[in-house]
């Protein structure tokens, strides 16, 4: 049997995104086990979908689209151009 990915339980700080279902980039590096760098140029090169929060210049990557990722055991190919 697979084993189940879930996502780490959000702190109790209800401004905290991730109670929506959203990871922070730094999550999810963390997730992935990749650096924050790969996270940014996966988002910039859109083989990562996210939400832009409103009103502020961060953005937030679904839980599932992780789990996904990591069940598949894939990180998406990042153009070499946008890690260097």
């Amino acid at each position: 049997m697979p084993a189940t990915l879930t996502a780490p339980a959000a702190p109790d700080r209800p401004d905290r995104i991730t109670d929506a279902g959203l990871a922070t980039v730094a999550e999810a590096a963390d997730f992935l086990s990749v650096s924050r760098r790969t996270i940014y140029a996966m988002l910039d090169a859109r083989s990562l979908p996210s939400v832009v929060l409103p009103g502020v210049r961060a953005r937030r990557i679904p839980w599932a689209t992780l789990r996904r990722i990591a069940a598949d055991g894939l990180v998406p190919e990042v153009p070499q151009s946008a890690t260097d």
